[in-house]
């Protein structure tokens, strides 16, 4: 007879097992098909569902195939940006359904993440001073915009909760059909060092296939390679790292970099959502010669700046565009003018690419146009190139 400790742990492991089978019979009716090597679970993960490899893999082994029709969000008008409004609509619509959802099985193995702007107001003090502060204040006020209009959909809704529907769309929506939260893909948990999935989407279908032969054990995926991405979309900072992120940067504001240049002459940057911008020449300049780069949150669309990397990468477009706000503006676009008509002289119209702009920037600021220009275009060039400071 088997003792009560047994059996008690048989009802622990069937009862565990339920949402697993009822998910699987989920994705079999909506057409998902997955290789007998790989399986949904909850025990020996890192967190919450994860897709193991029960057996070993070989590089470029099939683990599984998704139709659009089982992912949410796939179909429809989709959000635009750093939204998640008619995906989270969706999501709560069909969550008040219980049970009687034609989701509920998929919907069961989404969980929030912990995004900061689902934190308490002390919490968020914790970002004072840092790039994400302007960036999760603005998705609280977009938050409180958009919930009056999802409640004209499902009606009464609290911030919290709209917050948390929100979270989970963030952090399990990929840009797969769109942007869409898709099986088997929005299940592997992170890792930084490991990348154990490739995905290819075709004839209808998201097909991710083994990125390397290896035994049994959890298969990840990289959510980003840099510590503000990972806690705005996930709400967490990697434990396995010690220290900075491959993608990790130090961002300078660009009117920032003017006051100083300038002495405090430059506009005053605004935390509201900017819909039009105006650039003046030398700024113009600096975006030609891609020494600076707008802004990649939503709602900061008009902001500029210059990403310092962990290997000093970026140092050299800092330099230039002080160097640019630094220089009298009214002499600076005559000689970017008449760095500009050298090379339409000279035949050289063709040349015209970031580092050629790189040098005319440098040239302008400290007239340099003709004679020494030329060299310093042609260091330029030599020295610059794609993915390069120019």
């Amino acid at each position: 007879m088997p003792s009560t400790f047994l059996k008690r742990r048989r009802r622990r492991v069937a009862k565990a097992a339920r949402p697993i089978k009822s998910l699987e019979s989920w994705l079999h009716n909506r057409r998902c098909m997955w290789s007998p090597k790989i399986a949904y679970a909850t025990r020996g993960v890192r967190c919450g569902f994860g897709l193991v490899a029960t057996r070993g893999l070989k590089k470029g082994d099939v683990l599984f195939a998704v139709p659009a029709f089982a992912a949410l969000g796939a179909r429809g008008a989709r959000d635009v940006g750093d939204t998640q409004r008619r995906e989270a609509t969706k999501l709560i619509a069909e969550a008040r359904r219980g049970g009687m959802s034609d989701w509920a099985p998929f919907l069961r193995t989404l969980r929030p993440a912990p995004c900061p702007w689902t934190w308490a107001a002390d919490e968020v003090e914790l970002l004072r001073g840092t790039e994400l502060e302007t960036v999760v204040n603005l998705k609280l006020k977009r938050l409180a915009a958009e919930r009056r209009l999802v409640e004209r959909a499902v009606g009464p809704l609290t911030e919290a909760a709209y917050a948390r529907a929100c979270a989970v769309v963030a952090s399990h929506a990929n840009p797969w059909f769109g942007r869409a939260v898709v099986p088997f893909n929005c299940t592997l948990n992170h890792s930084v060092a490991r990348d154990d999935v490739v995905f290819e989407q075709r004839d209808g279908f998201l097909i991710g296939r083994s990125k390397r032969s290896r035994g049994p054990g959890e298969l990840f995926q990289c959510y980003a390679d840099a510590h503000a991405e990972l806690i705005y979309r996930y709400g967490f900072a990697p434990r396995d790292v010690d220290g900075a992120l491959p993608g990790d940067v130090v961002s300078i504001n660009l009117v920032d970099l003017g006051r100083v240049c300038r002495g405090g002459d430059a506009r005053v940057p605004t935390d509201a959502p900017i819909t039009r911008v105006t650039y003046g020449p030398v700024t113009k300049a600096l975006l030609a010669a891609t020494a600076v780069e707008a802004s990649p949150w939503d709602g900061l669309e008009g902001t500029l700046t210059i990403e310092l990397g962990l290997g000093g990468e970026g140092l050299g477009k800092l330099v230039g565009a002080a160097m640019a706000l630094g220089a009298n503006p009214a002499a600076f676009q005559t000689r970017l003018r008449a760095f500009d008509a050298a090379l339409t002289a000279a035949g050289r119209d063709f040349e015209r690419d970031e580092d050629t702009w790189a040098a005319g920037v440098v040239a302008a600021a400290t007239d340099l146009v003709g004679g020494d220009g030329d060299g310093l275009l042609a260091a330029a060039i030599t020295a610059g190139g794609p993915g390069r400071d120019p």
